[in-house]
């Protein structure tokens, strides 16, 4: 008899032989389900190389069929146990179908939502803000990695944040990790907001009805940002001592840095394929860029002839522009030995995120305009909605690009000084094209 597109076979009571003498269907026929002829609701599914034991009744007017266990490992007796229990939970009105969905859904690791959080958005999380995340977990949470999300309370929250506060160790500030406590939580806020909205009960309800970071508020650390910068009268004993390293790899890499305001890692994994010698630009892919936007920028005459020195003297199967001498990711490595060696020799304390700086304040002081200045540092437009829709051109970047790459070279005495002109705020435009004034 056919029921419902499954084929019912008349009912027997079940027993351990009946059930492993019962054929399996060939792959692509319809599975076959044999009734207990003793409890009613109670039976045997035979699909394509497998047979489990369920139980079904009616819940709330709905017909409601549970799984009960494979036969290879539950017998006939120990099934009709579970099925007389479970069917009893289901006269009295509970759904076993919707109590497994909660509890599995209330098993769900940290792990677990991280992973599902990082599949759902790989759109949109750069690799850069991957490694972020995970690091920071690794660092933060390795013990509740493994431990079920609705078990973490704010209590445990509000003293792993006061714990990591107050650790010191080998890369820590003298009074603790305040910057790594408030990363951390930032990132485990991320994945409780992302579980409050996809994991939910039976009845629809979510299984985390506020995010337990909330209990931080007014207790997050206070962290001063960063403000540093080369100084201009800084310029010429950074570059000398630059230029003494050894490895011409790092040296290049610093000096990319400084004169493009590139961040260290979009400028370390530079490859010859995104390096355009004939126009000079360098062209990213969004999967590259921190704001998951792709980025061109021109060079300056300087930088190119860095470039077209390094393409001569590159191997004929290069990859990157400035290879790797250890590991295996292929592409160079900051070398903090190189970088404290700079320091030591320039009397210039610095960070390769300060060169970034560097650049783009020069180029504010030239009088270079802010949405120039966020268009060549890869920064996503705010709010203003003029400033979305001023869109500058490749081209266009090269003169401002140009002026600040003039200005390190003459205040580090490598070019003789000259006139500079920039397009300020208050210039205007001429049938010629930009009006330029003299600084």
């Amino acid at each position: 008899m056919r029921l419902d597109g499954v084929i019912v076979v008349k009912k027997k009571k079940l027993t351990n032989t009946l059930v492993s003498s019962l054929p399996y269907p060939a792959k692509g026929e319809q599975q076959k389900y044999y009734w207990d002829a003793d409890l009613p609701g109670f039976g045997v599914r035979v699909s394509p190389g497998t047979k489990t034991f369920f139980c079904e009744s009616r819940v709330a007017g709905k017909t409601v069929r549970t799984s009960l266990g494979n036969t290879k490992i539950l017998s006939a007796e120990e099934a009709r146990k579970r099925a007389k229990a479970t069917l009893g939970q289901m006269a009295s009105g509970l759904n076993p179908n919707a109590q497994k969905k909660d509890e599995k859904a209330k098993s769900i690791t940290l792990r677990e939502a991280w992973l599902k959080l990082k599949e759902s958005r790989q759109h949109l999380y750069s690799p850069a803000t991957v490694k972020v995340y995970e690091w920071a977990l690794s660092l933060c949470f390795p013990d509740w990695l493994d431990k079920s999300i609705v078990l973490i309370t704010k209590d445990m929250i509000e003293k792993r944040h006061r714990m990591i506060s107050e650790r010191v160790g080998p890369h820590s500030a003298a009074d603790g990790s305040k910057a790594l406590a408030n990363q951390g939580m930032r990132v485990l806020r991320t994945i409780f907001n992302f579980a409050i909205d996809t994991y939910e009960d039976s009845e629809g309800r979510s299984l985390i009805p506020q995010n337990p970071v909330r209990r931080l508020k007014g207790q997050w650390n206070r962290i001063d940002s960063r403000h540093g910068c080369l100084r201009k009268d800084e310029l010429k004993p950074w570059l000398d001592a630059v230029e003494k390293l050894s490895s011409d790899a790092i040296r290049d890499h610093l000096i990319l840095c400084l004169f493009t305001g590139l961040r260290r890692n979009e400028a370390a994994k530079l490859r010859w394929d995104e390096v355009d010698l004939k126009r000079g630009t360098l062209t990213f892919a969004s999967s590259r860029m921190k704001n998951n936007q792709p980025h061109q920028i021109p060079v300056s005459d300087y930088i190119l002839e860095l470039l077209k020195r390094r393409d001569v003297a590159k191997k004929t199967d290069a990859i990157y522009v400035f290879p790797g001498q250890r590991g295996n990711s292929g592409h160079m490595i900051e070398n903090m030995a190189s970088v404290r060696k700079v320091r030591d020799l320039s009397k210039v304390n610095f960070t390769t995120h300060d060169l970034r700086r560097t650049f783009l304040t020069f180029g504010e002081q030239l009088g270079i305009e802010r949405p120039t200045l966020k268009r060549l540092a890869s920064h996503t437009v705010g709010a203003d909605i003029t400033e979305r829709y001023i869109q500058a051109e490749t081209e266009r970047l090269r003169i401002p690009v140009q002026l600040i790459a003039d200005y390190i070279l003459e205040a580090s005495e490598r070019r003789p000084a000259k006139k500079n002109t920039v397009r300020t705020k208050t210039s205007r435009r001429t049938a010629s094209g930009d009006k330029l004034v003299a600084l």
